[in-house]
């Protein structure tokens, strides 16, 4: 396929795959879809085409590593220290195994580490939906398993970012130092983020004729700033969505401005291009077996952990220990280091494979939505699946004005 033909495709796709995830009532299968398309388009692309779609990509992972430290509204302290506290055993009680796997894999002990760190995650965006439509027992258990989710998140990119130090540059005190370095900036989140957040806020004020504009251009400059300085780009623009995780402009989060250039193009593309990465006759090979036997026992596990040994200490129950099992957004994340790395192909494939079923598997046992409505033409919006925080605020909003009669 031609650079132009497969822009025209993805246009279609951008156009169609949104509409179709709403009509299955499966608005998180959105990301899923994109990545099974580039699987299955990837062996059509010329050398040049494959290259171009790369590099956009790039540019669509920096605004999802963005969107993901945007989407991480850290909570109260208290309700912190519980949520960190119930990921981090969850984690521990997983980690082990999905090292062992990797390194069977013939992986490194930090390559293992790095897939390990991914699978044990939730990304939060994805499952949201998911999470909206659960028939939670109370408001204060529907919190409890939302806030269990963002922890599993911010946990799993902590452990992300050290084991991506490790691969890159192996254990080493710089290495140290650099994730004492990240968890500083959890911190300082936590304790300036409103401070940060009121100065942007006026600054969009000014902004309003080219907000989307200036939006996109504050991230791609820090991050360019950063690359500039010797760190990651896609790091530095995560570090940044983490500092305005709070910042608003009339109503709306800044996820909402970015939608048109963020979900409905740069971050899809990424994702075809995540998918282009992993030919589907893997899925017949003994790593596509390692996968599948992976995603089925680690579901089961995670059932058997809710069910018999977590139930008294978690919110929820029934099937709700599925809202923390898609993890595709973080798998894409490791993938990019182990790519850009020359890691082992089978490790990368068993990754990309694993979250794939994991995440597909756990969106469609969850309930589905309600069937969607026909809204009129002007009032008619895609939901974005970056909104959690935009939930959370908009549901204390004053109610509209009654119209007079």
């Amino acid at each position: 396929m031609k650079p132009l033909e497969v822009l025209i495709f993805i246009i279609l796709l951008l156009m169609g795959v949104p509409d179709l995830c709403r009509l299955l009532r499966r608005p998180a299968l959105v990301y899923p879809v994109y990545f099974v398309v580039g699987m299955l388009l990837g062996g059509l692309f010329s050398p040049s085409t494959e290259g171009l779609i790369l590099q956009v990509g790039q540019f669509g992972f920096i605004l999802l590593l963005f969107l993901i430290g945007l989407e991480i509204d850290l909570p109260k302290r208290n309700e912190s220290l519980v949520a960190l506290r119930r990921a981090g055993l969850w984690i521990a009680l997983q980690f082990p195994l999905l090292v062992l796997i990797g390194w069977l894999l013939k992986g490194t002990i930090a390559q293992s580490a790095l897939t390990a760190s991914a699978l044990c995650g939730c990304s939060v965006g994805m499952a949201f939906f998911a999470w909206k439509e659960f028939p939670h027992r109370d408001e204060e258990t529907g919190r409890g398993i939302l806030l269990w989710m963002v922890g599993l998140e911010i946990l799993s990119i902590f452990l992300i970012t050290g084991a991506d130090i490790a691969v890159e540059q192996g254990f080493s005190w710089w290495g140290l130092l650099h994730l004492l370095g990240t968890a500083i900036a959890f911190v300082l989140v936590a304790l300036t983020a409103d401070h940060i957040t009121r100065g942007l806020s006026r600054l969009l004020d000014f902004t309003t004729r080219w907000r989307v504009h200036f939006i996109v251009l504050l991230i791609f400059t820090v991050a360019a700033v950063g690359e500039r300085l010797g760190l990651s780009a896609p790091k530095t623009a995560f570090c940044l969505g983490l500092f305005v995780s709070r910042a608003t402009h009339q109503g709306l989060q800044l996820e909402d401005h970015l939608r048109p250039i963020g979900e409905k193009l740069l971050i899809p593309v990424f994702f075809v291009s995540l998918g282009a990465l992993l030919p589907p006759l893997a899925f017949f090979s003994w790593t596509g077996l390692w996968a599948l036997l992976s995603a089925v026992f680690l579901l089961g596990l995670r059932e058997v952990l809710y069910r018999r040994a977590w139930k008294r200490g978690l919110p929820g129950g029934g099937r709700s220990f599925l809202l923390v099992c898609p993890n595709l957004t973080l798998a894409g994340v490791a993938a990019e280091t182990l790519r850009e790395t020359g890691t082992s192909g089978e490790l990368l494939k068993w990754l990309l494979m694993t979250s794939l079923l994991m995440t597909v598997a756990a969106i469609m046992l969850l309930p589905a939505g309600e069937k969607p409505a026909a809204p009129p033409p002007e009032e008619e919006e895609e939901p974005s699946i970056f909104a959690i925080r935009s939930f959370w605020h908009r549901r204390h909003l004053p109610p509209p004005p009654t119209p007079l009669p």
